[in-house]
């Protein structure tokens, strides 16, 4: 395996072994960027290498590699850089080391190294979708919202690559992904987490974030115990479980405020009367 996330103090960082040394070297560490949308779900990343100690601040050609790649479909490019690299005295060197590398890892990237740039990928792009602006933020929540606000929105709706909350117990899978109520009028704590046991079933938990009470929607297919096993687990794996769901809920609100204040102006708006000529046709009067 090329890639391994395990082997640098740094845990947004890669350690990349080839087989051939490139210059002087075959090991480098490497670093995703991914697509900086947080509403999108491309899979697309810029895979930056470089000699050394990852410098996250280097702007320069030298000892640098750039590839483009698609985490989901498995597909590599050579990444263009911006024209005015093309004059940089280094450039032409900088074009025929970046297609070495590309022609290094193409041949011998496995399955295995997809998976870890996969695992890098969505580690990265959750980060981000928590640390943007919510400004940069827009989200469509549909017309039936406008008229029932009480509508619930999984946050994987607006955010497609968003953390998920899973841990294993007795050998299965537990994923649970947040659903809220994002009326921005409202100050409920309530919520809905999906529960998906191993890939398959799907069952639904009532939760109170504030109090940390859990209910089952059916108690003949997922009893409260198995339930609350889960809770006890996800707590424990995650200490700060019920501040990220309230943080969580209040972005889904002020998101949701700013598509309502968008259509609400939209729908209530006037309409701009045509201009009237003599005759009221609605057409501006010539001589």
């Amino acid at each position: 395996m090329m890639f391994d996330n395990q082997a640098l103090e740094r845990q947004d960082l890669l350690l990349l072994r080839l087989e051939e040394p490139i210059g002087q070297s075959s090991e480098f560490q490497a670093k995703l960027a991914p697509c900086p949308n947080p509403n999108c779900n491309c899979g697309e990343a810029v895979l930056v290498i470089q000699d050394g100690n990852f410098d996250d601040k280097k702007r320069d050609l030298k000892g640098i590699f750039l590839l483009d790649l698609e985490v989901k479909q498995e597909k590599l490019r050579i990444k263009d850089v911006d024209a005015g690299f093309h004059f940089n005295p280094g450039y032409m060197q900088f074009a025929l080391r970046n297609e070495q590398m590309f022609d290094a890892v193409k041949a011998q990237i496995r399955p295995d190294d997809w998976k870890v740039l996969r695992q890098s990928y969505y580690a990265l792009k959750a980060k981000l979708i928590e640390e943007v602006p919510l400004e940069y933020i827009d989200a469509d929540f549909g017309a039936e919202s406008l008229a029932d606000p009480s509508i619930m929105f999984l946050y994987h709706e607006v955010f497609p690559q968003a953390r998920i909350w899973n841990v294993e117990l007795d050998g299965k899978v537990y994923d649970l992904y947040d659903m809220y109520c994002v009326d921005d009028k409202c100050l409920c704590t309530n919520m809905n987490l999906n529960l998906v046991i191993d890939g398959k079933q799907g069952y639904t938990i009532f939760y109170d974030y504030s109090k940390s009470e859990a209910k089952t929607a059916d108690t003949r297919t997922l009893s409260i115990e198995e339930a609350s096993r889960v809770m006890a687990a996800i707590f424990k794996k995650y200490p700060s479980f019920n501040a990220m769901l309230h943080e969580a809920n209040n972005r889904m609100r002020l998101i949701y405020r700013k598509f309502r204040q968008k259509n609400e102006t939209k729908l209530f708006k006037k309409p701009t009367p045509a201009p009237q000529g003599p005759s009221g046709l609605g057409v501006p009067f010539r001589n």
